[in-house]
């Protein structure tokens, strides 16, 4: 931990509420003061909390560890005492733990340096009577720093000795023939050579750095060697490092990205980056614990909180390898290590990494032609029903020369399913179900950024091939095979999708707000606008901007400025983007994917705003029979309804409903906030001229309650449909096979399924009705003061799922409306 501590300063990650430097001179001057032996020299193994020695004995690995963190320390601190030290403590190494003959390096030893007992087996601290490849290692680690922090002769001596003996025993130019044991004449312990997989890892490291410590050739040769054998015969299909023969656990997958670090740093970081996204992959999937950021022993005790790695070896191994790969890689390993962000390059960018599945490179796209060419509809042979694109006129959506109303899903899990090998059933099932229930339009996520599983784009500037293949274009072709049209939505504010927060956290800002107004960041999201708008379908060789598959962009799911009422930043934003997208695609509509607040320039609608925060952040109270305003106002989320709609280039007036999350009251007051809600909504659209659509709509369990709740939503968008208002129609969050999750509680399964089933995505995907979790990046503070703002005033003036039956016969209703 003294390491770990002076490492985390080293690398500049104290802060006021968290001072490595200080815990690290804590750790110093404990095992200054109560691990040494005075009458030996050397450190015991373990003390007390008292510091009373509790196991006296010595190990080689002990000693090393010392050396090491009392370095790193002394880095971090520029303490003198924390080097000399060092130098003491090598010195008595080379005296008590080495052969008179040629050096041989043991590991065990009685407090008084002698030797325990005959060969036995290993442990965590080294092997009774052999020496180990481990110690050697962790020998040549030491001495590296040591020489690199004293250019001491007697120190590059040991070093060259150890790099050029003790090393070439343990791992030799084939690395089919590495060897863990030797006793104490050099001869092979056990009947045959036998490593592991992450003992080569740590070898090849260390013998890289030894040798730039020393000014010589570094052998890459022998590094490629060995780093080749554990790709081709140390990992499974799931990009895990094995440890030996079948085991998986969690440091070798921690030396693997150190190795991996090292050759990206000094070679470009080219290199194994296929390897390295899939290892990633299982990582995030399969080793971290989503809640706390810590590994897990193995993939097997994930959920355990037992078996997570917290104990003394965290720091030597995971510390240093994540610090070490976020230093070389950038940002793309900023969702596992939960650390320091990038600094932005001369053009503004954070360093973009490793390759990803077929990359797609999409840096400054937005500044260059849109591409053209690509097949036409009739030439990929559409059927005749998706010839046509969808367009507004009036109040209504026409396809062709038929109204067209809205009925569906927004069933965000399709693309990222898609691309996963259980998944795509589960994909194809929802769209058959969708179908047996009269839906003809879906809206998707097409976009998830930031390094987790299936991400479109995994870094800023780089999209996943794969995703795009076998993710978008695949679910395109699916609509288009079950006759039913789809919304893309670009970004968003939702928590374990990156979008607005992602693109933040790339060019190291804080706040979302600076999503709308900074200007790299604008020119990186137009960039990935432009990648997905003007992309050619892998399946059709149709461009998408070409395709009447696609019924309207979608902006932003759930934009918010929290603390700025009717935001200027977030309606320039929303002006620009609209634009954007027309520019390179006039044949679709657009939309923003709002939650349909009211603004401060709107008061008259303002009794249709939620009387709480989705979020859960703010306190609230309420009455059986209706809400009192108390500790929310959403004026404060700084979108307005219509003012945001009067964006130019914005077709459709979107909003979302969910009431399980807005009241706190009972049915009756449940259903009256809904009928508000829709008939304000619907008179606001009047008034701007643009088709209302109900982008997404969630209530919560139980079935009877949500069934009632969406037949009012349905019977006033029905009303105001046959008497011409401005209607687009609707849709429902979620859809969900029977073998989907219900994550959330508000998936509607075909025939009234509700279980769970197997099996189940590799990794927990955020699906939960809610916003970002960065509070901070939510603008908490502003919002909390523009809310107490609110209700100041306000108390002064004061003073002064859905059944399948019934989606049916909301599809089948439409037919009794004229003209759809």
């Amino acid at each position: 931990m003294l390491w770990t501590f002076s490492h985390a300063h080293l690398k500049e990650y104290s802060t006021e509420e968290a001072d490595y430097l200080k815990a690290a001179k804590v750790g110093f001057d404990f095992i200054s003061q109560n691990y040494l032996d005075p009458q030996y020299g050397g450190y015991y193994w373990a003390t007390d909390m008292q510091g009373n020695p509790t196991d006296k004995s010595k190990s080689l690995l002990d000693q090393l560890y010392v050396i090491t963190a009392f370095l790193q320390y002394h880095k971090a601190s520029n303490d003198s005492q924390a080097l000399q030290k060092s130098v003491e403590l090598f010195r008595l190494i080379n005296q008590k733990l080495k052969d008179d003959q040629g050096g041989q390096l043991f590991d065990m030893f009685q407090q008084d340096w002698t030797m325990v007992g005959k060969p036995l087996g290993g442990g965590p601290r080294g092997t009774i009577g052999l020496t180990s490849n481990t110690c050697v290692v962790y020998y040549i680690v030491a001495l590296t720093h040591l020489f690199s922090a004293t250019k001491d002769p007697e120190v590059k001596s040991s070093l060259e000795n150890a790099l050029d003996k003790n090393f070439e025993e343990f791992f030799p130019e084939d690395p089919s023939g590495t060897v863990q044991h030797r006793l104490p004449d050099s001869r092979i312990y056990g009947r045959k050579p036998a490593g592991t997989y992450g003992n080569d890892l740590q070898a090849i490291t260390a013998k890289i750095q030894a040798e730039e410590a020393l000014g010589r050739t570094l052998d890459w040769e022998f590094f490629d060697r060995y780093i080749r054998n554990v790709m081709t015969l140390g990992t499974n299909k799931d990009g895990a490092i094995l440890h030996r023969f079948s085991e998986i656990l969690w440091w070798p997958q921690a030396e693997f990205l150190t190795a991996i670090s090292l050759s990206g740093k000094h070679r470009g970081d080219r290199l194994y980056r296929d390897e390295l996204l899939k290892t990633l992959r299982f990582l995030e999937c399969s080793l971290v614990d989503s809640e706390t950021g810590l590994w897990m022993r193995s993939p097997f005790s994930k959920g355990n909180p037992q078996m997570l790695m917290n104990d003394w070896k965290t720091g030597s191994h995971t510390v240093g390898a994540i610090v070490g790969f976020v230093e070389v890689f950038g940002n793309a390993a900023g969702s596992m290590a939960g650390g320091k962000e990038s600094t932005p390059d001369s053009n503004g960018r954070v360093n973009s990494g490793y390759q990803i599945r077929r990359p797609v490179d999409i840096r400054g796209l937005h500044f260059e032609k849109p591409p053209t060419g690509g097949r036409s509809v009739k030439e990929a042979n559409y059927p005749l029903s998706m010839r046509h694109f969808v367009r507004a006129d009036g109040p209504n959506l026409y396809l062709g020369k038929s109204k067209y109303f809205v009925t569906g899903f927004t069933t965000y899990q399709l693309v990222a399913r898609s691309a996963w090998f259980h998944g795509r059933s589960q994909v194809l099932q929802s769209f058959w179900d969708m179908q047996d229930m009269g839906v003809n339009t879906v809206r998707v996520y097409a976009y998830s950024d930031g390094l987790h599983w299936n991400a479109i784009q995994p870094m800023a500037g780089y999209l996943d091939g794969m995703m795009l293949d076998e993710g978008l274009d695949y679910v395109m072709g699916l609509a288009r095979e079950h006759d039913m049209r789809i919304i893309f939505t670009l970004t968003g504010l939702i928590s374990g999708f990156g979008g607005m927060e992602q693109y933040a956290q790339w060019m190291n800002r804080t706040s979302v707000t600076d999503f709308y107004t900074d200007e790299t960041i604008k020119g990186m999201f137009k960039d990935y606008i432009c990648a997905i708008v003007t992309r050619k379908n892998s399946k059709t060789g149709v461009r998408y901007f070409d395709d009447p598959t696609i019924l309207a962009w979608d902006l932003a799911t759930r934009p918010r400025d929290p603390g700025h009422p009717d935001s200027e930043s977030l309606q320039a934003w929303i002006v620009e983007m609209a634009a954007y997208v027309k520019s390179l695609d006039p044949n679709h509509l657009v939309m923003v994917g709002l939650e349909g607040f009211f603004g401060e320039s709107t008061p008259k609608y303002h009794h249709a705003n939620p009387y709480t925060n989705s979020r859960g952040v703010l306190g609230t109270r309420h009455n059986e029979t209706g809400p009192q305003y108390y500790g929310y106002d959403a004026v404060c989320e700084g979108t307005n309804f219509v003012k945001n709609h009067e964006a130019k280039n914005v077709d459709l007036a979107s909003a979302g409903l969910f009431p399980s999350l807005w009241t706190s009251c009972n049915e009756t007051c449940t259903l009256d906030f809904v009928r508000t809600w829709v008939r304000s909504h619907l008179e606001a659209s009047q008034v701007l001229g643009k088709p209302f659509l109900l982008s997404e709509m969630a209530v919560a369990k139980p079935i009877r309650t949500r069934n009632r709740i969406y037949k009012a939503v349905f019977d006033e968008l029905h009303a105001a449909a046959q008497e011409g208002h401005y209607v687009a129609g609707s849709l429902v969050w979620t859809v969900a096979a029977g073998t989907f999750p219900d994550f959330d509680g508000y998936s509607v399964y075909r025939n009234n399924r509700t279980a769970v089933y197997l099996p189940k995505p590799p990794v927990k995907v955020q699906t939960y009705i809610k916003d970002a979790g960065n509070l901070t990046m939510l603008n908490s503070g502003e919002l909390l003061a523009c809310i107490d703002s609110r209700l100041a005033e306000r108390d002064k003036e004061e003073s002064a799922s859905i059944l399948p039956e019934l989606f049916t016969d909301h599809a089948k209703e439409l037919g009794t409306l004229e003209g759809y």
